[in-house]
């Protein structure tokens, strides 16, 4: 009987540490759910906690979600705006920022250090802890520092780790929505191909039943391949937000896990290991869903590309899942099929008598497949053509083309395979003193840099991961396809001519894991730490012509691939004397869009340099912020004295950013200063005070940027 005991006492401890896991009040006793998630995507960082919405008002109480000790304020006029910090009995650390008032156990110790420091005094920690309950009013949930009504909860552990709040937390109410997962993009290694080809692909999934997404394509592969998705969970008030993790499997088998559990400062640095930042926003996250050395946040570690390349010949079956906080969960299934590498090529052929005998090497072809053949002339006009089908092996690999024309002077062949031409081989039948001349545009299609052109005008690049470069050129549509070969860079050519008048300079940077790397291209240059990767990489550092609004101090340069995040300090800089240096800026374009948009910008006077910091790559240009701000005023309710709960002033500005410092707003002739731009939302909240008055109302509002533009707007309302 004693043993039974000892049995099943560890199962009955499991069980209490089960029922008191979330042991956590909402800290709010409104449900207006919530908007922002866990480890969402935010510019440069992930975000800490929840963002609980509040009917757009201020002013609802705030209380303690557990016992503890209140142990430090702080008061800054952007980001977290007036905070509140509470130190729980079990080590954790609540953070509560945004409010607009705080509780009477600290209110007089904020008005104290206002008096002495200024209103916005930074962080400060009590003399002495102040002793809640669970329960207890602490503070008034607000806008400050966020420019709309919301209260950001936070939860950081006694190791100084943020903790996902949803595991200790009673939330109000279950969500019942279900993830969403949208599309897939696979991006083929060096000699690797997806659906026969070794350009990146993005497939949209269809939704064949509640909580299933399926690729209705079957996915051909050979090699290996990275891949990402734009996935997201739906909030209970219908926001995209972070799910709470993201895992797959290959024919049962976990390959990747990412849960959105923890997080430290210094983990930080992964973002663009979770994301694609060439592609995500806050509300369309692109997931990768691959390993990288330095990606600690992922549980299982394994190298997919080796994992890929270990694979068996044949069908797969990938089963991508999504969960949330509430285990609500979707899954997307893919068939994948690999294939060995097409390494197909002509050993010989015998052209006679109208007649042309192709013998191929050894390597096989898939089947059923079908054969695509056209025969040219000198003149590369088509005179002969015609399809093939293949339902069985080739004997001895050959095949004969009979009454030919004996004009022909290249056959070209198409390998067509489940509707994907997977392979294409362009063959001289010319003199050998003309092959050399026109073989230079016929090298085997094997992607690794690939610049993509409208009207010689490069428009895009994509770079793999592998350490050596091929050439091609051709035409597709109306694009033309260029690429470089590796044997090229070796003998030190760095430029490509494109025609008579026009040539593209680029390097190639090898990044190696704990060694400085600066590299500098006319007045540009990049300088990566030593810790910025943890594995050897390549990027490619390109100049081209610019092309936007703003005034340029010459060419713009990239840095690809642009999905390359960074672990440790990457700076790019500017080198130029110029007239009014505040006016001028790095801007960066990122490939899914043609804008230009400002990056934070260092000027040192002193060598007339310009510097930013770098999480990804992208294309960079120095150029001259000339746009004055933008000013919009909307009345929030009515139009009536009653019911007008006050004013949203909409900032906007294309070039530095508003200089929120410069904000000046005039209410009949009499200046208002309580109000908060929110540089995320790019506004500020007026809310109805008493300067408003019943008839005639004159608002004023006016705005430097950071580059010196002035605007200003007035508009007149009449409340009734």
């Amino acid at each position: 009987m004693r043993k039974i005991i000892l049995n099943i006492l560890p199962f009955i401890f499991f069980l209490i540490q089960l029922s008191n896991a979330k042991d956590y009040q909402w800290p709010l006793k409104i449900n207006n759910g919530y908007s922002g998630s866990f480890m969402e995507y935010r510019t440069g960082h992930f975000h800490g906690g929840y963002d609980i919405r509040t009917f757009q008002k201020n002013g609802y109480p705030v209380y303690a979600p557990t016992n503890g000790e209140l142990i430090k304020i702080s008061s800054k006029k952007r980001g977290s705006g007036l905070s509140l910090y509470l130190k729980a009995n079990d080590g954790n650390q609540l953070l509560f920022l945004h409010l607009s008032k705080l509780g009477d156990q600290t209110y007089d110790i904020f008005k104290k250090r206002a008096e002495l420091k200024g209103r916005f005094f930074g962080a400060y920690k009590l003399p002495k802890p102040i002793k809640v309950k669970q329960g207890d009013l602490i503070a008034y949930t607000g806008e400050s520092g966020a420019g709309f009504p919301h209260l950001h909860f936070e939860i950081r552990d006694k190791f100084g780790y943020t903790i996902n709040p949803a595991h200790i937390t009673k939330f109000p109410k279950k969500d019942y929505n279900l993830p969403k997962i949208k599309n897939i993009s696979f991006m083929p290694l060096k000699g690797s191909q997806v659906n026969f080809s070794c350009a990146k692909q993005r497939f949209r999934f269809v939704k064949t039943k509640k909580g299933v997404f399926t690729l209705k394509k079957v996915i051909h592969f050979s090699g290996s391949f990275h891949m990402n998705i734009l996935a997201f969970d739906i909030s209970d008030s219908g926001r995209n937000v972070a799910p709470s993790s993201i895992s797959f499997t290959i024919d049962k088998e976990k390959v990747f896990c990412l849960k959105f559990e923890k997080f430290s400062w210094a983990q930080h640095n992964e973002l663009g290991f979770v994301y694609d930042l060439s592609l995500s926003s806050s509300s369309f996250p692109y997931y990768n869903l691959f390993f990288q050395k330095g990606f600690n946040l992922e549980k299982l570690q394994k190298n997919f590309s080796e994992y890929l390349k270990n694979l068996s010949y044949g069908k797969h079956q990938l089963t991508i899942t999504l969960k949330d906080k509430d285990n609500n969960q979707s899954k997307a299934n893919i068939t994948l099929f690999k294939h060995p590498k097409n390494n197909l090529e002509v050993k010989s052929h015998l052209f006679e008598n109208n007649n042309l005998i192709i013998q191929f090497n050894n390597e096989k072809i898939p089947l059923p497949s079908k054969l695509a053949i056209k025969i040219f002339n000198v003149n590369n006009k088509i005179i002969n053509s015609g399809d093939v089908g293949l339902q069985e092996e080739l004997k001895d690999n050959l095949i004969t083309l009979r009454g030919l024309d004996n004009r022909a002077r290249k056959v070209k062949i198409q390998f067509i395979y489940d509707n994907i031409i997977y392979k294409t081989i362009i063959y001289n039948l010319i003199p050998k003193k003309y092959e050399q001349k026109l073989h230079n545009n016929l090298f085997a299609y094997n992607n690794f840099i690939r610049y993509v052109l409208n009207n010689n005008n490069i428009s895009s690049v994509e770079l793999n991961d592998e350490l050596s470069l091929t050439t091609q050129s051709m035409m597709k549509g109306k694009k033309k396809f260029i690429e470089i070969e590796g044997e090229f860079l070796n003998q030190g050519i760095n430029s490509i001519k494109l025609d008579d008048n026009n040539y593209i300079k680029f390097n190639i940077i090898k990044l190696i894991p704990l060694k400085i790397n600066n590299y500098k291209m006319d007045n540009f240059s990049v300088y990566f730490a030593k810790k910025s990767v943890k594995e050897n990489k390549l990027m490619l550092v390109k100049k081209f012509k610019i092309k936007s609004s703003y005034p340029s101090n010459g060419s713009a340069y990239s840095l690809e691939p642009a999905s390359l995040p960074f672990l440790d300090a990457v700076d790019v800089s500017f080198k130029a004397k110029l007239k009014e240096p505040y006016k001028w800026g790095i801007f960066k374009k990122y490939h899914r869009g043609k804008i230009w948009w400002y990056c934070y910008t260092r000027y040192n006077p002193t060598n007339s340099t310009y510097y930013c910091r770098l999480r990804n790559g992208g294309d960079f240009a120095l150029l001259k912020d000339i746009y004055k701000p933008k000013i919009l005023i909307q009345t929030i309710g009515t139009n009536s004295f009653k019911t007008i709960k006050g004013l949203r002033v909409i900032i906007t500005d294309k070039g530095k950013g508003v200089n929120d410092n410069t904000i000046k707003v005039k209410i009949n002739k009499k200046s208002f200063k309580d109000f908060f731009y929110d540089h995320d939302h790019k506004s500020l909240v007026i809310w109805k005070n008493k300067k408003f008055k019943k008839g005639k109302n004159t608002i004023f509002v006016s705005v430097y940027d950071k580059a010196k533009n002035y605007s200003s707007k007035t508009i007149v309302l009449n409340l009734k």
